[in-house]
């Protein structure tokens, strides 16, 4: 969802993963600056709508793309922020590959095709060109049935076709050339050389109406999805006749051009066999072979009530969203925000989640102190016990007849740990989160393969509580010496923390009591942040975060090459490749009214 390079790479492990079970189982058968509203106002102009959508059945279980166009400009802009595995690990890989004369000719176009694309992004201008790419991007990812297609539009077919040849070449691959009502494509079986029992399935790439196409060509009703795949014919409903991809983009703020879904509605009902659609038809076609279904997992829940219960579950969780909320690539510092959401029709357990929400400290992720890492906890420890009592309660007493289910309801009410958690929460009542940040560290490596002196570390934990004296005094009042003679004012003076061993370097850690936390620092830095936090409201804004700050790991990583001593030229590569991304990124877990969400930020300075 980068563009059309990654959107393919990501096609293409999708295809791998489409695939990798006959592999293993061959016994059986606008500008520049993309960030804008959900909803743009009227005056703003509208980018074209991709013709690709009409490509896209409207039943498709999954689907990257967008209801806008994207300039080829972005495309490169995003290729030059992003670092690619080193050029000798693909070459290494690309080895490996060739010399494989038990992979399947159509895995070993997967992965060449995948690493091509890889080394290619190191040139995107160039990459494009090869490619014949046009200048507004449309391209998409989704499924024909459980087949998955890539679908990207070019401008110069013979500079794709040149691009494949390339591949083919490069790799000693043999390929297949077909023809399908006019149409030729070429064909990569996905059987090893040996193999008994052809799988019936191979890798397919085909050129028609200036798309390049990835798929798969199945046995099953062949005609009938081919035509489909390669364009022949239309979808009797295509996304593009539907209003879900706008729907989505305006309900979770997610950029027009750069959004995606999995629908759990339509594989849940395929798994139960009570789908009668595309996806469903080829689904028990392949546990009817055994190919999917060797030792009768499926079985247990293609029963009438399984069908009922668990397709009335993916009803309450139908979907899982994701995209970009904002996308400035013009700017300095470069920014791509991102949101993968859990989406959710039973508010009930919704409110329950919510309930657990706690303390996520914003100093955390400023980027004054662009923290070499930092993880947050935010729970609520006093809801913690209400929550387990009644998701168990509400869990063990619906009426469910589908046998997998249960046996969950049995295994839930075995292993109730409720006595374990009122316990806990009584002792820690009141704790609103706690974090650990390693703002910075500075050491030097004398002599090579020795170890590193450390000269200073910056560095904060936090623990965020309603009453933190309180909780502070009964602490101390159970802890060992020498922690157990330790005064903390409750003013907010600071004072030393005792460390019960010797370290290999100075560091003396302040203790203090900061608004609604309880702190622990070293350095100027953390002295900074922990004052900084004192001034911050204790709210409920999130279970969990990660910063990582990626321009001091360069120096980690530089310092890190004199520390290892002898390395090999793959891997003093690849440490310098890492040493040289300057980029800070930044994960939020937490719920909103929609589902549990996982925004990420990324910043390229």
């Amino acid at each position: 969802m980068k563009g059309p390079v990654l959107l393919l790479a990501a096609g293409v492990i999708l295809l791998v993963a489409v695939t990798g079970n006959m592999y293993f189982n061959q016994d059986s058968v606008t500008p520049t600056v993309v960030e804008k509203p959900a909803s743009p106002p009227a005056s703003t102009k509208q980018k074209p709508v991709p013709g690709s959508l009409k490509y896209v059945p409207e039943d498709t279980f999954l689907f990257a793309g967008g209801v806008e166009s994207y300039s080829v400009d972005d495309l490169v802009a995003m290729l030059k922020s992003q670092e690619s595995i080193s050029d000798t690990s693909i070459e290494e890989l690309q080895k490996e590959i060739i010399n494989n004369e038990g992979m399947p000719t159509g895995m070993k176009m997967l992965m060449s095709t995948l690493f091509e694309f890889s080394s290619s992004m190191k040139n995107p201008e160039n990459f494009t060109t090869r490619l014949g790419l046009i200048d507004e991007i449309d391209s998409a990812i989704y499924t024909v049935g459980m087949l998955p297609v890539v679908r990207l539009k070019i401008e110069n077919t013979d500079n794709f076709n040149t691009f494949i040849q390339d591949i083919e070449k490069k790799t000693n691959i043999q390929v297949i050339e077909k023809n399908f009502k006019g149409i030729s494509y070429r064909s990569y079986p996905f059987d090893t050389p040996d193999t008994q029992n052809p799988s019936e399935m191979s890798l397919i790439i085909a050129v028609h109406d200036n798309y390049a196409i990835f798929s798969i060509e199945a046995s099953f009703e062949r005609e009938h999805y081919l035509s489909l795949i390669l364009g022949i014919d239309k979808p009797e409903k295509a996304l593009s006749d539907s209003s879900r991809l706008e729907n989505i983009s305006k309900k979770h703020n997610l950029h027009p051009a750069y959004l995606g879904f999995i629908d759990h509605v339509i594989l849940t009902k395929a798994i139960t066999n009570s789908s009668q659609n595309s996806f469903g038809r080829m689904f028990n076609y392949l546990v009817d072979k055994n190919t999917l279904d060797k030792d009768k997992t499926f079985a247990t829940v293609r029963t009438a009530s399984c069908q009922k219960e668990l397709v009335a579950i993916a009803q309450n969780w139908p979907r899982t969203i994701m995209g970009y909320t904002k996308i400035s690539l013009d700017t300095t510092p470069m920014r791509m925000d991102s949101r993968i959401l859990l989406e959710s029709n039973n508010k009930d357990m919704l409110e329950q989640l919510q309930s657990l929400r706690g303390f996520i400290p914003a100093v955390l992720s400023d980027e004054k102190y662009r923290a070499l890492l930092s993880l947050a906890l935010g729970l609520n420890v006093d809801a913690l016990l209400p929550f387990i009592t009644k998701m168990t309660a509400d869990l063990t007493t619906i009426p469910y007849s589908c046998e997998p289910l249960k046996e969950m309801q049995m295994a839930i009410a075995d292993n109730q740990q409720s006595p374990a958690v009122a316990m806990a929460s009584m002792v820690l009542s009141g704790v609103k989160g706690l974090s650990l940040s390693l703002l910075d560290i500075d050491f030097v490596v004398s002599d090579e393969g020795s170890k590193p002196d450390i000269k200073s570390v910056d560095a904060l934990v936090t623990i965020s509580a309603n009453d933190p004296s309180a909780l502070l005094s009964k602490a101390l009042a159970m802890a060992p010496a020498p922690f157990n003679t330790l005064q903390v004012p409750a003013d907010g003076q600071a004072v030393d923390f005792p460390i019960p061993m010797s370290l290999p370097f100075e560091l003396q850690p302040k203790i203090a009591i900061k608004g609604k936390n309880i702190v622990v620092y070293a350095g100027g830095n953390g002295e900074t942040a922990a004052l900084q936090l004192a001034t911050e409201n204790l709210s409920d804004n999130g279970l969990f975060a990660l910063n990582i700050g990626y321009e001091k790991y360069s120096k980690v990583f530089n310092s890190a090459l004199g520390m290892l001593g002898n390395l090999d030229e793959e891997q003093t590569e690849i440490f310098q490749s890492m040493g040289h991304f300057n980029a800070d990124m930044s994960f939020l877990i937490d719920v909103n009214e929609h589902g549990p969400v996982m925004d990420a930020k990324i910043t390229i300075h």
